[in-house]
């Protein structure tokens, strides 16, 4: 969450980042997204995830164990994250 946060910064420092959680197809799961205008797919967006940012996000999905989705389209990450602690 934090790599992503600081990769849309280091984009457009002036730019809004919105994180919201939801709800999941199953109940153990929910959907944590991360989206800004910052993050849509552009030259210098590419750059950066090549150069430093996608490595550690990419292993931070793994590490996970969820897949990381990007649409490029509308500048969001988002990954299922499990949900413990429920009676």
């Amino acid at each position: 969450l934090t790599e992503i946060v600081e990769l849309a910064m280091t984009v457009s420092p002036t730019a809004q980042v919105r994180i919201s959680i939801g709800a999941a197809p199953t109940d153990d799961r929910a959907i944590l997204r991360v989206n800004s205008p910052a993050l849509v797919d552009d030259d210098r967006m590419r750059a950066l995830v090549a150069e430093r940012y996608g490595r550690v996000i990419e292993g931070l999905a793994r590490q996970l164990r969820s897949k990381l989705h990007y649409d490029p389209l509308v500048g969001a990450y988002e990954i299922a994250v499990a949900v413990t602690g429920r009676d």
